[in-house]
C-alpha cells in the first residue's frame, strides 16, 4: 500500500516486483478513529484479494509506504499536527494489523502462517522501484526524488539505499537541508512553487499548482516564468548533492514532475554537463508499489 493523507493506492505484487492485477485506489480515512483506520486497511486487503481473484494464492507479507514521522522498523506512527492519522499516534501498527487479520478468518487464510509486515518511507520505495523495474535499473549511483507537497529523496548505490555516508545527507533525505531562508522542503515542493507565484500580481490568488500548470499550458508567460524560477532553485539545491555523491542517474517523480516541461531546462543542462542520465518517472505510484518487493529481503539498505 502507498499510504497517503487522502488516498491509498494498493496492489498485490510478486517477489520479483511485478504488479499482479490492478492498482486500486481507496479513501484513506486518515482523519477518522484508530479503529476505522485499521479496519480500512483490512478492507483494502480483502478488496485486493477478492477483486484480483487472488484467493488461491498465499500472501507472504504486507508492505506499506507510510508518510513520516514514523518508526519504520517498529511500525509506529508519530504523525501529529498534520491533520492526518492523528488517532494512530504512538500506536504499533504492526501489532494492530496482525491482530486484526487474526480476527478476520477469511483474510487470515489468504496469508502464509509466518507472514511479515514491513514499513518504509515512500521516497525510499519509489527509488527501489525505479531500480528494480524503472529508470535507475542499470545505475551504479542514483539519486531519486519525489516532488509533491514536500520533497522525498533517496541515494542508491547498486540498488542499495545509502543511509549513512559522508557523501549523503542523513537517511538520504534532502528535505531538511538549509536553503535560502528555510529548508529545501520549503522551496522544492508545491508550496515552494506557490510561494513564487504569490509574488506575481496576476497569479497571487492561485491556490493549486495544477492551476499554474493549466495556465502555462495555455501559454501564460508569467506562469511559465514561475516554473522557470522553480527550476533554477531545483538546480541550486541539487548541485551540492551532485558534487558529493557523483550520481550517474537522476530520477524525478511525484505530482510536480508532470510540470517538468516548464521547469526542467536548468536541471537538464546541469545533468547534461555532468553526464548524468536524467529521467522523469512514468508512474511514481507504480514504482513506489514495486519497491515494496525489495524491502522484504533485508538487503535494500546500508
Amino acid at each position: 500500500m502507498d499510504v497517503g493523507g487522502t488516498k491509498i493506492k494498493a496492489s498485490i505484487i510478486s517477489s520479483a516486483g511485478d504488479i499482479l492485477g490492478d492498482i486500486m485506489v481507496f479513501d484513506s480515512k486518515s482523519k477518522e478513529s484508530k479503529d476505522n483506520i485499521i479496519n480500512n486497511f483490512i478492507f483494502i486487503m480483502n478488496e485486493l484479494v477478492t477483486k484480483n481473484n487472488m484467493n488461491a494464492i498465499k500472501l507472504s507479507g504486507i508492505g506499506m509506504a507510510f508518510p513520516g514521522p514514523f518508526d519504520y522498523e517498529k511500525g509506529i506512527s508519530y504523525i501529529k499536527g498534520l491533520n492526518k492519522y492523528e488517532h494512530i499516534y504512538g500506536i504499533n501498527l504492526k501489532e494492530e494489523l496482525k491482530q486484526a487479520i487474526e480476527k478476520d478468518i477469511e483474510l487470515k487464510n489468504n496469508f502464509e502462517r509466518d507472514f511479515s509486515l514491513a514499513f518504509s518511507n515512500d521516497g525510499d520505495l519509489f527509488s527501489l522501484g525505479e531500480y528494480l523495474k524503472g529508470y535507475a535499473k542499470d545505475s551504479i549511483r542514483a539519486i531519486c526524488i519525489c516532488i509533491g507537497t514536500g520533497v522525498g529523496s533517496s541515494f542508491l548505490e547498486r540498488g542499495r539505499l545509502i543511509k549513512e555516508a559522508a557523501n549523503v545527507p542523513k537517511e538520504g533525505w534532502i528535505y531538511h537541508t538549509a536553503y535560502k531562508e528555510g529548508i529545501v522542503d520549503d522551496y522544492i515542493s508545491a508550496r515552494g512553487i506557490l510561494g513564487i507565484s504569490k509574488n506575481v500580481e496576476s497569479l497571487k490568488d492561485i491556490k493549486e499548482v495544477r492551476e499554474l500548470y493549466d495556465l502555462a499550458m495555455a501559454g501564460n508567460y508569467e506562469a511559465k516564468k514561475v516554473f522557470g524560477e522553480f527550476g533554477k532553485r531545483l538546480r541550486e539545491v541539487m548541485i551540492p548533492f551532485f558534487d558529493k555523491f557523483k550520481p550517474d542517474t537522476f530520477v524525478i517523480g511525484g505530482q510536480i514532475s508532470k510540470s517538468f516541461i516548464f521547469f526542467g531546462e536548468e536541471i537538464s543542462k546541469e545533468c547534461e554537463d555532468r553526464k548524468i542520465n536524467l529521467y522523469i518517472s512514468k508512474d511514481t505510484s507504480a514504482s513506489t508499489l514495486k519497491g515494496v518487493a525489495m524491502i522484504f529481503g533485508g538487503e535494500a539498505c546500508r
